[in-house]
């Protein structure tokens, strides 16, 4: 019982530094950000969109651009784009200037992946 008990314990902790416990938060002029699970801000309120953290990254709207921060509100994809959604192969689809395709996680152009 103490073996799987601590395989438990280990398992969650090592899953736990992959995902956030960020809550996306708005302000009084409609602009949002993150809190953590305490409540504390980790990201001011700044984004006009601001979308759940995944795998430790974002899509965000800034200044009617859409782009993708990292947990620690560091730029990973640039505000330039149209749209951006993410697909299930962790590939992120763009849209800029009627062109649409798709991104990695490190903002670098990939042929889709089916």
């Amino acid at each position: 019982m103490k073996k799987l008990f601590y395989f438990l314990a280990l398992f969650l902790i090592s899953i736990s530094g992959f995902s956030q416990n960020y809550t996306v938060i708005e302000n009084a002029v409609g602009l949002k950000g993150y809190v953590n699970s305490q409540n504390e801000t980790v990201i001011p309120c700044k984004y006009m969109v601001a979308g759940e953290f995944i795998n430790n990254l974002a899509i965000v709207k800034l200044k009617n651009k859409f782009g993708v921060i990292n947990s620690k509100d560091i730029v990973v994809i640039p505000f330039e784009y149209d749209f951006i959604e993410i697909n299930d192969k962790g590939l992120f689809k763009v849209k800029k200037d009627n062109q649409e395709f798709y991104l990695n996680k490190k903002g670098k152009k990939v042929k889709r992946v089916k």
